[in-house]
């Protein structure tokens, strides 16, 4: 089960990257404790990192390896902080012609 109010943090986190990357080709879906962000590509979507809620308005950052297993970043923040940190460190992920 998703964290309170998640739907909305993931709406706005959707919007937030769509900003920075220039284009819409990202959905952001929450998943428990998470907020997912998934690369879409002709109709799929790919798990490429997501937020963790670590307390009231406060996020960490995760990588989705290869291998399905999710790396910690070193960086948290508030959600537009890690939107912003997301969108530069992983910006060649989520393009749409990767």
């Amino acid at each position: 089960m998703a964290f309170p109010g998640a739907e909305a943090e993931a709406s706005k986190l959707q919007e937030l990257m769509s900003d920075h990357l220039g284009h819409e080709q990202i959905k952001v879906r929450p998943n428990g404790q998470h907020l997912v962000l998934e690369a879409v590509c002709d109709d799929a979507t790919e798990p490429v990192a997501r937020l963790t809620r670590l307390g009231q308005s406060r996020y960490g950052l995760s990588f989705r390896q290869h291998t399905g297993r999710w790396e910690p970043v070193p960086l948290s923040g508030t959600l537009e902080e890690v939107a912003d940190g997301a969108a530069q460190l992983f910006a060649a992920y989520f393009d749409p012609g990767h």
